[in-house]
Parts: C-alpha cells; structure tokens; sequence
C-alpha cells in the first residue's frame, strides 16, 4: 500500500522557464501545422466554389463585404486561435515538462482537443475557400471597372487614367500593360478590376513604358472575348482570373500619355535596373538567337526566340526549359546558395541576403505563380534551418500545402487570384512537385526490386523496341500509339515475370540476402550464374542520384506530363522522358553559369571579356538543348491526346494513389519484414491508436480474412473504376456548328458512336495561324474524337479547307468524300495552280476563273494559298492512305442507322456539272434523326438554290446553315419557303461586308421591299449582311450568329426533341463598322499561345 500513499508520489518538477524564442518557435511550428491542416480543405473549397458555382447569401455576404478578406479571415481563424492558446495553457498546467510545441505533435496528437481543433480548422478552411472564391468573382462594388465595359463588338469611346501595377509585358505584336484604373473619362472614379492595354509596337515610343507609371490611354473599352467552340481556350475566363475585366488596343500614338508621375518602390526599381544591365552584358556577349534563348530561361522573356524554336521544344517535351518556373528558381537559389557559402556570412546576414536576390529575381522574371510557389517552399525550408534550427526537407508535402494555401489565398498582387487554381500554370507546377515527393519513391523501389540480372535485359529491351517501334511508325494519337505497344508490352512483361522468377528462385537456393541490402560475395557465381545475382546489371549499382533523377522524370511523366497535358492541351510530348534527363542538368549549368557571367560583367574593364569567355561555355549548353530538340522532333511523335473526362482522370489518379499505397504496404514487409497485412496497417499506418481502427483490423486475424478482404476490395475497385472509365456516350444526336471566323466547319456526332466533319476552316492568310490545329483539333478532342469516320469536303472553297490538313495528318480518318473526281486527291501528280483553274474552268458557268474562291474574291487569301492547302490535303491522304470517294445526289452515308444522312447535291452525272459553278457542285446534305432535319446547304448560291429545289422532293428542315456564309446573292425566297427554317444559323465574321455592286445592290434591296422590310439607310452605308439576317427573321426564323453566338449546338432526340443553343447568351447588337478595337488575326494568333503560357507545354 505504501507505493500508493501520497508520501510515495514524487513531486511533479517545476516548469522550465521558456526563452522568448522558444516561445517564437513555438508560434511558428504551430502556425505551419495548422496551414498544413488548412491547406487541403481550403483548396477543395475554392475548387467546390469554381466547380458549382456556390454563391453565399446576400444577408451573409452583405456582412463579408464589410469586412473584407483580412477582417473575413480575423472572424473565421480568430476563435480557434483563441482556442488553440488555451490549450497550450491547459497542456502546460497539465504537462509541465513538455515543450509548448504540441499542436499535432506525437505525444499529443491522440488528445481529443487536438482533434477537434485540427477538424475544425479544415472546417473552417471550406468555407473560406468559398468566401475567398465569391470575393474573387464578386464585381457588385459600384466603382468596379467592369460596369464600364461592353460587348467586344460594340463601341464604347473612353478616356482612362490609371496606374502600370505590373512591368510591361513585351510581346511579338505589342506591350501589355496592365493598367490600375483610377478615373474614367476624367469625372469617374474607379477602384476595383484592371484593364489590360495592348499597345501596338508601331506606336512611336512603346518601349518607355515602366512599372509604376501613371498613364491617360483613349480607345475603345470592352470586355475580352468569351470561348466561342466548345473545349476551346477562354480568352475571357484567363484575364478575369488575373483580375482583368477590361481591353483597350492602342494603334495611334496620340491615344496614349505619359501623365508625368510614377509611383514604385525601391526593391522593384533596382531589380528593374539590374535587369536592364544584365540583358544589356547578356546581349553584348552572346549572339542570336542563344541571347533571346537565354532571356527567356533566366529574365522571362516571352518574346525574341525564333517560333520554330518555340515549336521544337513543345514536340521534344522540353518547351518547360523556355518559361521561368520553380526549377529555374531552384537553380537560382542553388546558384546564390553557392555564392554565399563560399563567402561563410552570418546564417542570418544570408538569410537575409538570400530573401532579398530571390524576390529580385521574382520581380525580374514577372511574379508569376510556379516561381511564387518556389520562392514560398524554399523560404520555409531557409527560414525553419536557420532561425529554428530544424530541418523540414522531409516534411516538403507540409510546403506544399502552405505554399498552396499562401498562393491561392494572396490579396498582395492585384492580378492573383484564388480563381488561378486550375489554370495551367498552377496546375502543372503543383502536379510536378506532387510526382517528385509521392510517386519517384515507389517508382524507385520498383526499380530496384525488379531491374536486376535477366530482367532488366529484357526492361531495357522492351523500352528500346518501344523507342524504335515510335520512331519508325510515328502513330498520330496517344491511344493509338498505346493500342499499337500493346504486343511490345504485354511480350515485355511476360519475359520480365518469368525472369524475375528465375531471379526469385536462385536467390532463394543461394541463400542470397534481400535485394535491398545488396550481396557482396559473388565469388561463387560465375558463367551464366551472375546473371542471377542481385548485383549484376542492377538498378541499384548506379549511383545514388542517378537512381533519383531517373525515378524523378519517370515520375513527372506519368504524374503529371501525360494527364495533364492531355487535359490542357489535347497532346502528349512523347520524347520528353529521355530528352529532359540530359535537359534538366544542362539546364542547371546554363543558369549557373549565365548568372555568374552577368554578375562579373558588372565589374568594370575586365567584367565583359570575362563574361564573354563565360557566356561561350553557355553557348555550347544552348547549342547542346537546341540539338537535342531537334532530334527528338525527327524520331518521336507528337501525338494528339483526347481530353479524358473528370472521372476517367479520377480513376487515373486513383491507380497511381493505389500503385504508392501498394508499394508502402510491399515495401513494408520486403523492408521491415512484416509478415501480415494487419502488422503492416498496425506498424506503418498506426492504425492501433485509436481504438475503432483497432476494432477494424481485428477482421485481419487469418490469412484467408485477408485473402478474403483484398478480393473483396479489388472486386469493388474494379467496378468502380469500370464506371468511372467510360467515355463521352450520347444518346442523341448531336451537332456541333462551329465559329470559324468566315470559315466552315461541322461535327456531327450520333449516338451510335458514327464521328464525322464537315469542311475545316478557312485558309488564313497568316501561314502560322492554322484553323485547324487551333480550333478545329480543340473542339475534336475535347469531344473525346480521335477517330473521324469520314470527313466530308462540300466544295474546294478557300472557307472550307483550311484546316483539313493537319486534321488528315493528326487524326485516324476512316474516308474522305468530295463532291469532284476523286482522282484530284489521289493522283501522284502535283495540284498546281493551273489544275486549280482548269478544275473552276470546267465547271464555271461564265468562265469568269475570279469568282472561283469566295475568300479570294474578297481580297483575304490569295489563289496560291488556296491551292497549297489542297495540295497539302492530297499529301496527307496519299501518305496516309485514305480512302476517297465521290458523292453525288441520292447518295446515302449511314445505311441501316436511325440516323439518315442524305446527300442532296451534287448531280450524279458528271457531264452535267459544267457551267453550274464550282459553289453550287459542292456537297448539300441533309441530317434526319427523331423527325427532325438538319440542313447544310453549303455555299450555294441562287441558281444553285433554284437548281436544289427543282431536284429535291422535301428540303423542309428546322434547321438551315445559311448558305454562303450570308452573301447577299445566296438564300433567295424560293429557298426559304421550301425550307421553312425554325433556326438559321450563319458562320460570319467581321467586319462587316459591304458590296460597292450597285446591280447587287439594287437585286437585294427589291427582295427586302417585295418581303415587306423597310431599308431605312443610305445606298453606301448598307449592310448586305444584315439585311440577309433580317430576311430570315421575316421568315419566322431564329437567327444564330457565330460572331455574336459563337459556336451552334444542335441536340436531336429519338422521341422528337429538339434543341439549339448558342455558345454565348449574347444580345445582337450593332457592332462598329471600323474602330480601333477591330480584332486582327495576329491578335488571335497571340491569344492562342497564352494557354501554355508559363507552363512549359
């Protein structure tokens, strides 16, 4: 009884008194748990607030308006901090000998109040995460700018003075400056939104504009244009995710001023000034285009290096080498780390030095978010070294979180926003680090239990058959090229498992040690026996940074590269596993070396020799990344890559979740020695502490319960994941008009998985824009189409066929039909412009060879551009070999298929084809499907009408594509009263045409006053177009525009339902005629690359 009286208690130890930074580091430990805690739940509750769209009540949001995001933040985090430093008070009342390092800590994580704090911070983070999101869209503030802005087509005269709050983006065709309103039209105030300026570089000083600077600008202000296909890059979404809401171009001098004030701080000026110098010694010591390849790895530049350069190193995979990201900074820090060392400062005095250069090079290289995501992890890592004394590098999925959280949660620069978290740039950062840290570690436990003896000859046999098998055949999309591997890999895999048996079996006769440990006496084996031994031709006599870089790439292909690729950008950059292990390396040595060179070309006299000497060393690297580029765009495809749904990339994720928990429960009873699975969940996963979990693995006790269980469990995943892997099925119809600018181009796809086109886009007169890998590709893919079944031609207009080169090129196509002799795009011999002109002479009725290209006939195109694009058609058919046939009228495409594609035009006789013009030869079909019809009449014009009309038995549809793209000669009143259009769709584009034809003219305004439609505008000033519009209106038809709609979706049911449903719910309004905000195709050509941009893909 003695050992229980109160004489035999010892007395509890006196409290240790804690220093002041004991207690700092007390706070601070705690606050990085609790952002790991936060970090997760706040980005589901962004992504939940992106996703769905969840708007808080007015009542609530009324009150959060008030308080904004700070004050937000204050109510929400307050009370549990409050919570949190009682619970320290109590542990240490409690628990006087522990440190009041607790939060989350092990000792006390089993602690319910622990517990309920830690939900209710992830509780709490939700909901901000959705508060954030609502504050990142919310635009009700009365002085936002986006109450100033209209419909890119409209015009809206403004004077605006405003604030440069980034430096100035210096691009191919203009500077962006990103302007921080302040009044409009010299009476309004404005406090919220920022308007992008585009200034064109023809304006006489464009150049001079710098960060800080105030400036007055007059144009025309406008909202940026909305997605107008499905799948295609947001132009509108990807500003006002940068908190953008307006445009204005400046094509005129006298439309921008300098007001004569600048506002900047001193860390933003000198590292301006630094960037200054260092591109002027980078200039002066390397020649074009290496200094333009070097401004862009190290300065951010995204102008400067040749596009064929650009397009190189997409195909090799390595385009990640051409933007600034986390790896660049990494090596930057790596660079100054270096630099300081050897100079052995005050760990603080470095610390210090450190954080000042890296927030230099953040705003030399733009402060985008993959270099902030950097900076952020690396800071922590410095900060916990130096000031805290501990070490975090194994804990870098805790940065992670916090470097997400921080990013995402940023109110500091005016164009983050938490809206940023699925956009590309984001994505891709985050997803690179999340391979490295969870997928390289079981990538090279495999490598290592399995790549020995026999079987790695066979791995590296298989992968270099692979390697050929691609460099040979090229396959055009990424299933495809992964249905054609199949028998190299299944042969591969069957070699790999009997050899490793072999591996296994000998081991076990020799009495060999664990794969692991590695065995060091091999004297016994000899001959043919040390191809058994664990120490031949293994992966883990390399040395130990091979075995991580090479893990580390395999990882970011599969984590990261193929998904997400796929996703964004509908390709998959096959030669990037090889190319970026020499890539990644070189690249260091680049930057290094490039830094080193700039900052001793600053030192007076001998700085630039020296630099000069440096700079060579670097001229080789880039000589070296070029090269490689270069041959991995000669031997591996580029394959196209449909995008994967939301839960095929679920289920993908899934798998590799499921391959890291299979190696950790493998690699816990090859390591450890564990011999059950309940030992392992025991031991690995700490299931034991907590009694329920406990209570759950009793269920384990056997082996055949644990047979049971994993069957049990695998049964379920594989329905699951069954589910979840299944395409885009329709059920109905459906129909996909395109916006092409001027151009045609249709999908049509029926629900018995037939995939068909029709035509592909203009030619442009721009020979680096192509419609067809910008759009056309897009939207196929985004509809999950790698397949055409046939791809229709209606006629060898200039608006019909620019983009079917890369379509034939890129994609497996099963046919191709025209409405000529197939032997055009058979033939061996060349389409000429002379075959152009024999083919429009042979069936134009006047004979007039000027009228043969509608886009010719405008002045937009040339005939020479029209004829290299069929000739590049015929190309790719011949080398692809695909099947071409003619169509004529009677012609039926889907025989026996509840979905009834008639061919109405041309004519079957060939011989009667002559004089009818090359227009009205071309294809007309007609879709019928559930009782509804769908017409394509393509570029017909009114005798081709009246001809269709006589021949055709029923040309009533509830719904017509304008014929001709509305020209004024087309859609005459005959054809509209046999058609009786419910909806009329037209592809336009503007600016508006105006014909100078009087007789034109004149025809069209007596059918205007025979319909009954009063022209109330003078002669010169009509709009033939609109007056078109206005005829179908008369006629009881809903008019569709694509330059006001964007794309046209046409559903078709079984049981009769139908619908048609625009892109953009959009008013038509008269657009400007001719204003300075007209868009150019350069500008569009610029705006396409902005999806991959600071993305490396």
């Amino acid at each position: 009884m003695a050992a229980f009286s109160s004489a035999a208690v010892p007395a509890a130890p006196a409290a240790r008194p804690h220093r002041f930074d004991t207690y700092l580091k007390s706070v601070f430990i705690n606050m990085v748990r609790y952002l790991e805690v936060c970090a997760l739940p706040y980005l589901a509750g962004i992504a939940s607030g992106v996703g769905f769209d969840l708007k808080i009540p007015p009542a609530v949001w009324a009150a959060l308006s008030t308080l904004g995001v700070w004050g937000t933040v204050l109510v929400l985090y307050g009370p549990i901090i409050l919570l949190h430093a009682f619970f320290i008070q109590w542990m240490k009342t409690r628990h006087p000998e522990q440190s009041p390092i607790v939060f989350l800590e092990d000792g006390v994580t089993e602690h319910r109040c622990t517990v309920f704090l830690a939900v209710l911070a992830a509780c709490v983070s939700i909901v901000f995460g959705v508060i954030n999101y609502n504050f990142a869209v919310d635009i009700s503030h009365p002085r936002h700018i986006s109450r100033h802005v209209v419909k890119p087509w409209e015009t809206n005269p403004v004077s605006l003075d405003g604030k440069i709050v980034r430096e100035p983006d210096f691009r191919e065709h203009a500077v962006w400056l990103y302007l921080q309103p302040r009044m409009l039209d010299g009476r309004e105030p404005i406090e919220k939104g920022l308007v992008l300026v585009q200034v064109a570089r023809t304006v006489e000083g464009f150049e001079e504009f710098e960060y800080g600077q105030h400036i007055q600008v007059k144009g025309n202000l406008v909202e940026p244009e909305a997605a107008t296909n499905p799948e295609t890059f947001d132009y509108k979404r990807w500003l006002n995710n940068r908190n953008v809401f307006g445009l204005i171009r400046i094509n005129k001098p006298e439309n921008v001023r300098y007001l004569g004030v600048r506002e900047s701080n001193p860390v933003f000026d000198i590292s301006l000034w630094v960037k200054k110098k260092f591109l002027g010694i980078m200039k002066q010591t390397l020649p074009y285009p290496h200094s333009a390849f070097q401004g862009g790895i190290i300065y951010g530049l995204k102008t400067g290096l040749d596009p064929v350069i650009h397009f190189e190193f997409k195909w090799a995979g390595m385009a990640w080498v051409l933007v600034v990201a986390g790896a660049h900074l990494l090596m930057v820090y790596l660079t100054l780390k270096m630099i300081l060392e050897s100079i052995r400062p005050n760990p603080k005095i470095a610390f210090t030095v450190l954080f000042v250069l890296l927030i230099m090079f953040l705003i030399l290289t733009g402060i985008n978010p993959p270099t902030v995501r950097a900076f952020i992890m690396i800071m922590l890592y410095e900060f916990t070294k130096v000031f805290l004394g501990q070490d975090i590098r194994a804990a870098v999925r805790s940065a992670i979180g916090i470097a997400a959280f921080l990013l995402l949660s940023s109110h500091v620069f005016p164009y983050f926003s938490p809206l940023l978290i699925f956009e590309p740039t984001v994505t891709l950062s985050f997803g690179a680090v999340l391979s490295l840290v969870y997928l390289s570690r079981p990538i090279e436990h495999m490598l290592r239990r399995y790549c020995y003896g026999m079987t790695s000859v066979v791995v590296l046999g298989g992968v270099t058959a692979s390697l050929v098998y691609l460099s040979l055949k090229r396959p055009v999309t990424l299933s495809l090229m992964f249905w054609q591997q199949i028998p190299i890999w299944v042969v591969t895999l069957i070699c790999a498992v009997i050899t490793a048996r072999i591996n296994d079996r000998y081991r076990d006769r020799y009495q060999l040690d664990q794969i692991y440990l590695g065995y060091n006496d091999p004297a016994r084996f000899h001959g043919w026996l040390r191809w058994i031994h664990p120490t031949f031709l293994t992966y883990n006599n390399l040395p130990r940074w091979v075995l991580g870089f090479v893990g580390a790439q395999i990882a970011i292909q599969f984590g990261m590269v193929m998904p997400l690729s796929s996703w964004y950008f509908q390709r998959s950059p096959v030669g990037g596993l090889l190319a970026n292990i020499v890539a990644f390396p070189a690249l260091g040595v680049i930057i290094q070396v490039g830094l080193v060179a700039v900052l001793i070309g600053m030192i007076p006299v001998i700085g630039l020799p020296l630099a000069f000497i440096l700079n060579a060393a670097d001229y080789l690297g880039i000589e070296l990344l070029m090269f490689l580029a270069r041959v991995s765009k000669e031997f591996f495809p580029y394959p196209m890559a449909m995008k994967p749904t939301g839960s095929q990339l679920l289920l993908y994720y899934g798998i590799l979740f499921g391959f890291v928990l299979f190696d950790k429960i493998f690699y816990s009873f090859e390591k450890h020695g564990y011999l059950t699975l309940r030992e392992v969940l025991e031991q690995k996963f700490l299931f034991t502490k907590r009694p329920f979990y406990a209570r759950m693995i009793r269920v384990l006790s056997t082996p055949k319960r644990e047979w049971l269980f994993v069957g049990v469990v695998a049964v379920l995943l594989a329905g699951v994941g069954c589910y979840m892997a299944q395409g885009r099925k329709l059920d109905h119809l459906k129909i996909i008009v395109m916006e092409l600018d001027e151009g045609a181009g249709t999908v049509i796809m029926t629900p018995g998985g037939t995939r068909f086109l029709v035509d592909g886009g203009g030619v442009s007169w721009n020979p680096r824009f192509n419609v067809g890998e910008r759009t056309v590709a897009q939207v196929l893919l985004g509809q999950q189409i790698e397949h055409i079944d046939a791809v229709f031609i209606t006629s060898f207009n200039s608006t019909n066929i620019g983009g079917l080169p890369f379509i034939l090129e890129n994609f497996t196509v099963g046919r191709v039909f025209v409405p000529y002799d197939p032997a055009i795009l058979t033939s061996d011999e060349e389409f000429t412009s002379h075959n152009y002109m024999e083919l429009a002479a042979k069936v134009d009725r006047e004979g007039d060879r000027a009228k043969i290209s509608m886009m010719v006939r405008r002045g937009r195109v040339s005939t020479k551009q029209v004829v290299e694009s069929i000739e590049a058609i015929r190309k790719a058919v011949r080398s692809r070999q695909i099947p071409v046939s003619r169509l004529s009228e009677g012609a039926q495409v889907l025989k026996g298929s509840d979905v009834q594609i008639d061919v109405l035009n041309p004519v079957a006789d060939k011989s009667a084809m002559a004089g009818r013009g090359l227009v009205n030869n071309g294809l007309v079909l007609r879709i019928t499907y559930g009782g509804n019809s769908v017409l394509l009449p393509g570029d017909l014009d009114a005798d081709g009408e009246a001809e269709l009309i006589a021949r055709a038995k029923n040309l009533k549809s509830r719904f017509v594509l304008v014929p001709a793209h509305g020209d004024e000669e087309s859609s005459g009143d005959a054809f509209l009263k046999a058609v009786q259009p419910e909806y009329a769709a037209v592809q336009y584009r503007r600016p508006f045409r105006r014909p100078t034809d009087r007789a034109r003219l004149d025809r069209l305004i007596r059918r205007l006053e025979s319909a009954g439609i009063k022209v109330d505008v003078r002669m010169e000033d009509l709009d033939a177009f609109e007056q078109v519009v206005r005829l179908y209106e008369a006629a009881g038809a809903k008019v569709l525009r694509t330059d006001l709609n964007g794309a046209i979706l046409i559903d078709a049911w079984a049981d009769g339902r139908f619908s048609v449903s625009p892109m953009l719910k959009t008013a038509q309004k008269e657009i400007a005629a001719e204003t300075e905000a007209d868009e150019s195709d350069t500008d569009v050509q610029d705006r396409s690359m902005l999806k991959s941009e600071g993305t490396g893909l």
